[in-house]
């Protein structure tokens, strides 16, 4: 068993459980903090983790093999609401399987129907419920499902929810997102309209927004999104939501931070994929899981985790 992305300053974690009897996760350096928690303040673990879809011509890093990582990387993670990019129906139905004892899970797939891709949402059953949830599509009428515009290649869309702790009844906004790997012009158009549907909820609860944004640090999405300048259509726009991300607020910055392995543990990551939440949020823990078994990856992403600490 190895571990990759290259001498991250990582502690390592064996975890015994019925799908990864050697489970290790790969930790980047941060300490969390120790601030005691009011009882008013709802603290959560959530998860991306782009998982590679079923149809994929992968040989031996195909869905078959790796899916019990997957699954058991999930289960041990300690999340309490995960967000999976690429989801196709078989695989949420394993993953169904395998976990109903501890997660419910929301899908809408990229078609409307059982066709294409998912940006599927799971939840703790033990400790939360779903409030309200729903999935809008990145083009110009983002309630048609399967629609696709601004150069997407298939349909792009959010799929959102509104978790409920059951104990406390304190909520929180989730939303995940899978932009288009090749038109920067739909990535900033997608990232507009998420900041735009984010300021429309219904309740002023914290949110947090995760995925694969297929776009480096950089990139005017991610500028955008922590609150940058974004000339588009002729405008300049500023998002009224600015956010921060997770894992730079815990490791500044630390070099060692991509997220896309490509199934190969000699190439350099890419940092693509995020867990993006109000600054005014502490960030207690962020981290790229790296695990995999001589060499072999869950998937060609890394999932990511942070706990966040609502204020």
């Amino acid at each position: 068993m190895t571990i990759g992305n290259k001498n991250l300053i990582r502690t390592i974690s064996l975890i015994a459980t019925l799908f990864l009897p050697r489970l290790s996760v790969v930790r980047a350096s941060g300490v969390a903090s120790q601030t005691p928690v009011r009882n008013d303040q709802l603290e959560v673990k959530v998860m991306t983790f782009n998982i590679r879809y079923y149809r994929a011509s992968d040989g031996l890093d195909g869905w078959e093999y790796r899916r019990r990582m997957v699954a058991g990387i999930i289960k041990t993670s300690g999340a309490d609401a995960i967000g999976l990019q690429e989801a196709e129906f078989p695989q949420v139905g394993y993953l169904r399987e395998k976990l109903n004892d501890d997660f419910g899970i929301l899908a809408t797939y990229g078609y409307g129907t059982e066709k294409g891709h998912s940006n599927a949402l799971l939840y703790r059953k033990s400790r939360f419920t779903v409030g309200e949830w729903g999935t809008f599509w990145f083009s110009d009428t983002p309630d048609e499902p399967g629609s696709k515009g601004w150069g997407n290649g298939s349909p792009r869309f959010c799929t959102w929810a509104r978790f409920v702790e059951i104990e406390t009844g304190k909520s929180f906004y989730f939303y995940n997102s899978h932009l288009d790997h090749r038109s920067q012009y739909s990535r900033e158009k997608s990232a507009l309209l998420i900041t735009d549907r984010i300021n429309q909820r219904k309740h002023r609860a914290p949110f947090v927004i995760i995925g694969d944004l297929n776009s480096k640090e950089d990139n005017n999405v991610i500028r955008f999104l922590k609150g940058g300048d974004l000339s588009l259509d002729g405008q300049s726009c500023r998002t009224p939501l600015p956010v921060v991300d997770t894992f730079r607020i815990r490791h500044g910055n630390e070099v060692d931070a991509g997220t896309l392995n490509g199934f190969d543990k000699d190439r350099t990551f890419i940092k693509i994929d995020y867990i993006l939440t109000e600054a005014a949020m502490k960030v207690l823990e962020a981290e790229v899981i790296t695990y995999n078994e001589d060499g072999r990856y869950p998937s060609d992403h890394c999932p990511v985790t942070a706990t966040i600490r609502f204020q």
